[in-house]
């Protein structure tokens, strides 16, 4: 077993090294313009992943009341309305579009990812609730 996390701890670091380099090569032949655009996209992105992070924990209180319920449905619906209100910022800060499938399907992911926090994170409170 140790044999085999080793070879996947040194197939991960080296496509993280791959990928690093790669990144430089890449942010060094771009123009100005399209640096100031990873830039704005990146930026957009933080601004969005802090959002979501931080949602669940801000409205703790609306988990609690969840809890005070005694209904599991209260749990799906504060969890369902955690999501689309990451999904409607996420649109907001896509700025309504999709370029491409690519970020689609990226921003597909951010939403399933959101999801799982979102549910992770709510059961975590009513369990200290």
């Amino acid at each position: 077993m140790d044999l085999l996390k080793r070879i996947v701890t040194v197939i991960a670091v080296g496509a993280t090294g791959v990928a690093g380099v790669a990144l430089l090569v890449s942010w060094w032949q771009m123009s100005p313009n399209e640096r100031s655009a990873a830039y704005a996209l990146v930026a957009r992105a933080v601004a969005w992943i802090l959002l979501a992070a931080v949602l669940p924990w801000a409205t703790w209180f609306f988990t609690s009341a969840a809890v005070k319920r005694g209904s599991n449905a209260a749990g799906a619906v504060l969890i369902a309305v955690y999501t689309v209100i990451d999904l409607i910022v996420m649109g907001w800060v896509a700025k309504w579009s999709v370029p491409s499938t690519v970020a689609g399907v990226i921003m597909l992911f951010g939403v399933l990812a959101a999801l799982a926090y979102n549910f992770l994170i709510c059961d975590w409170l009513a369990e200290r609730v």
